[in-house]
């Protein structure tokens, strides 16, 4: 359950409702349960099933799927087993289930840790343990964060090195798809590297996307998807000045994963959900309310220029019955200063700043679906025209926060922090902003 926000202002309080019900459609149940009825796994499987999977919502997906399995004829028979790795601080119960012969782990995030080699040694070991056979089942269960927690770094680089590397590519403003691109081919599990380990089983993949486009491979980096886009991998090195170890490590790794990838594997992956699913079922929500929806706007970018330009599309409709702009995606920050926030605090501050001087009335919010923005507890930003009064009346600046990436403090002192806790999902952001 998300928290009541204490926000008077009408607009305001419409907006987190329009939020929540983009999030509520992707909630893993929902999903789950929506894939399987459409019968997406095998009518026959005469042996066994294991449960192999990664991210911040891999153990509510494992929840849904088990409930699913154990409602249905044709599987509630079977015996489960695998592990199942949790990103870190994400799922509110992360013991392993005692009725329940899945191990459940917790490994870092956002960037791999210890925890995350022992993670994806666990499930080496387990797939070895387990012998798959054809008449068994592996299912990946694999989601946004899985980058992380199964990021054990491939041979001839160390964690702390490829750690480095992919946050001085976060830092420098690379792209979702730059930064996956490069970890595909760093992290021992990337570009279909689980699949070296299931043997000759059929490999069933559900995969909840955190990411733009219909490209599922990259999402958690592509553990089930034993493809890999090489020569965009060397130029995203090349940009961010990639360390000799690591390109070398690199090329041995691809010449690898081109050889596994000749080889016959009875695979299929199956999205579940993605941030269009979360943005529509916002939409519909919005038009039950009476409002008129204007197209949807794409979160990318620059999450602060993105932010103003969010606000300008809002502020640009004349429109006689009250109205909102949602987006949907994921903005980069190019981090300069020292303050504390996350790429969705930015935009919203962005939007805000924008927003300051308008008499409308107006409620905004921007977060990240899986409720957690950027090294802080807050999944985005909210307010209308009462947190402008606050943030004035408190003689504080917007553009100085953002010149330090400080969205975070100042939300904080204005109570203008959006925060739902860990949520189980994970489909990138939502941005709504209302008149009313």
């Amino acid at each position: 359950m998300m928290p009541d926000f204490d926000h008077s202002e009408p607009a305001v309080r419409s907006a987190a409702a329009i939020w929540r019900a983009g999030l509520d459609a992707v909630r893993p149940e929902k999903l789950v349960t929506q894939a399987l009825v459409k019968r997406i796994l095998p009518d026959a499987v005469r042996g066994r099933i294991a449960v192999v999977g990664c991210g911040k919502a891999s153990v509510s997906l494992f929840r849904a799927l088990r409930s699913v399995l154990g409602a249905d004829p044709l599987y509630a028979d079977k015996r489960i087993s695998g592990v199942v790795t949790a990103s870190r601080g994400y799922s509110p119960r992360t013991a392993t289930d005692p009725t329940s012969s899945v191990e459940i782990v917790e490994a870092g995030h956002p960037l791999p840790d210890e925890g995350s080699v022992a993670a994806v040694n666990a499930t080496k070991e387990f797939l070895a343990a387990f012998e798959p056979t054809p008449d068994d089942l592996i299912v990946a269960l694999i989601s946004g964060g899985g980058s992380a927690s199964w990021g054990a770094p491939i041979s001839g680089v160390s964690q702390r090195e490829t750690n480095e590397f992919v946050s001085r590519c976060i830092g420098s403003g690379a792209d979702i798809h730059e930064i996956n691109s490069v970890r595909r081919v760093l992290f021992e599990f990337g570009a279909g590297g689980l699949l070296q380990y299931t043997g000759r089983a059929p490999v069933v993949g559900l995969i909840l996307s955190d990411v733009t486009g219909d490209d599922m491979s990259v999402v958690a980096s592509g553990p089930t998807f034993p493809t890999f886009d090489q020569e965009f991998a060397f130029d995203v090195m090349r940009r961010y000045d990639a360390s000799s170890r690591i390109v070398s490590a690199v090329g041995r790794r691809c010449r690898t994963l081109r050889h596994a990838a000749t080889e016959s594997v009875d695979l299929r992956n199956v999205r579940l959900g993605d941030n269009g699913v979360a943005v529509t079922a916002a939409v519909e929500y919005a038009k039950q309310l009476g409002l008129s929806v204007l197209p949807v706007f794409e979160l990318s970018g620059e999450a602060s220029v993105r932010g103003s330009e969010f606000a300008r599309a809002f502020l640009d409709q004349a429109q006689d019955k009250p109205y909102v702009l949602i987006g949907g995606g994921e903005t980069t920050v190019r981090v300069a200063g020292d303050g504390v926030g996350g790429r969705n605090q930015e935009f919203f501050l962005g939007a805000l700043r924008q927003l300051q001087e308008t008499t409308r009335q107006f409620g905004l919010v921007s977060a990240g679906t899986d409720g957690i923005d950027g090294p802080t507890d807050a999944a985005g930003g909210i307010g209308g025209r009462e947190l402008v009064a606050r943030i004035r009346a408190g003689g504080l600046s917007i553009d100085e926060a953002l010149l330090n990436n400080d969205s975070n403090s100042l939300l904080r002192a204005c109570n203008g922090v959006f925060s739902t806790g860990p949520t189980e999902t994970n489909v990138m952001d939502l941005a709504v902003l209302t008149s009313a």
